[in-house]
């Protein structure tokens, strides 16, 4: 995708919006500019808040603190994920090499995905947002839905049973059996004549980075005597980071106005520092302007916002004041199917 075009997909049609018609050629310049210690202090920052988290644990084992534990560590992994998601478009490091080796085993692979067959499916959900191609469609429908339909989506996420669906599917993609697609829907993969060595070759590929990244996160708190704490890492994974994984999804592009429309597919929300901790990490609220312009570095996201804010371009678009109004709009309908 050109550094100074935006597609956006309509009837498998391409419609084109020239983003020199908003920004100077010296503000995309400025937009695009990446600064590999803002990069560096991103990662740290999710990465040093999962380590205190677990440190402040094992020192002091408790309801309270295990608690808190999970609903931090299930905020940092889907902090992983969407430094994952940045580093998938090149936009966090100044070089494609550093947003690949960071991307795959300090973001990835930690939480069992692998970017590069991210980037592939992420960069389709870019070309077709909103359309019957987009394949994170899925993800926005059913809302708005009941109460009741709502609080059954919440519980099956506290539950793990999303979790341990969704889990249980990323493993089978890596091992070639199903398509990678991160949108609920399961597309089989026919392996007829493929030999058995090949599929194990082929899934032990795909897995050796997760297996490597999580047995050394084990054998560290194994080495501090507190093996137990990986049940943590596990627990959030299959639990609180699927909630607010939802609560990501619904926000950037459930209930929008206009599918066809760039400023009104996809939701910009202004977020709140415990937001920010939870669901919204690293920038990731800021939805409206990374479609307008995948490529520009999350930490210049509020500066573009600022930007296109001045010049009067948000005031019909799909910006929210507060997630608290997403959710009533997402519980306000009627039963759907689940």
């Amino acid at each position: 995708m050109s550094t100074y075009w935006v597609a956006i997909s309509l009837n498998d049609n391409f419609r084109i919006m020239n983003v020199l018609k908003i920004f100077s050629k010296d503000e995309v310049r400025q937009l695009m500019q990446r600064n590999n210690w803002k990069a560096a202090w991103e990662v740290m920052f999710t990465w040093g808040l999962i380590i205190a988290t677990f440190v402040l644990v094992g020192l002091w084992p408790n309801a309270f603190t295990v608690a808190a534990a999970f609903v931090i560590i299930g905020g940092r992994q889907l902090a992983l994920a969407i430094l994952m998601h940045d580093t998938s478009h090149n936009a966090l490091f100044k070089t494609k090499k550093q947003n690949q080796l960071v991307g795959k085993w300090l973001c990835g692979a930690p939480i069992w995905h692998d970017m590069e067959a991210y980037r592939t499916y992420h960069l389709s959900h870019h070309q077709h947002t909103g359309t019957v191609n987009d394949p994170d469609l899925h993800l926005k429908a059913g809302y708005p839905t009941s109460p009741k339909s709502f609080a059954r989506k919440i519980g099956r996420d506290i539950s793990g049973v999303s979790g341990i669906k969704a889990h249980f599917g990323i493993v089978m993609m890596h091992l070639g059996n199903f398509k990678y697609q991160l949108g609920g829907l399961v597309e089989r993969i026919d392996n007829t004549g493929k030999k058995y060595y090949e599929r194990l070759r082929y899934g032990a590929g795909n897995l050796a980075g997760p297996i490597i990244i999580n047995t050394i996160i084990f054998i560290t708190m194994l080495a501090f005597g507190q093996p137990w704490l990986y049940l943590i890492w596990i627990g959030s994974m299959l639990t609180t980071a699927m909630l607010f994984a939802r609560v990501r999804s619904i926000a950037e592009h459930a209930i929008t106005p206009d599918t066809t429309d760039p400023l009104n597919n996809t939701r910009t929300t202004y977020a709140r520092w415990y937001e920010r901790l939870l669901f919204a990490p690293h920038h990731v609220n800021y939805h409206l302007e990374h479609h307008l312009m995948p490529a520009v570095a999350p930490y210049n996201l509020r500066t573009m916002h600022q930007m296109l804010k001045k010049r009067g371009l948000l005031d019909n678009a799909c910006v929210e004041t507060s997630y608290w109004n997403i959710f009533r709009k997402a519980w306000g309908g009627k039963e759907k199917a689940t």
